[in-house]
């Protein structure tokens, strides 16, 4: 279910934010016993305020749209 949820966050968030007729790409592979997930769009980007929040536990990058906020997990 969290992994659902997950993938439902990424692919609303890039739809919520890009412009209007524009393209949201989802790529997903396995490799090394990882899962990838990449998120291609052309967007209205993130200013560096926020990019400095992105790997912040529970950040909700923008208070002007309703939302949860993820967690967005990094592994090495």
């Amino acid at each position: 279910m969290g992994f659902k949820l997950i993938i439902s966050n990424i692919i609303s968030n890039a739809i919520k934010y890009s412009y209007e007729n524009g393209t949201v790409t989802i790529l997903g592979f396995i490799e090394n016993n990882h899962i990838h997930i990449e998120n291609v769009d052309r967007g209205i980007g993130m200013s560096s305020e926020q990019i400095d929040k992105l790997f912040q536990k529970y950040q909700k990058l923008n208070d002007e749209a309703p939302g949860q906020g993820i967690s967005i997990v990094y592994g090495l």
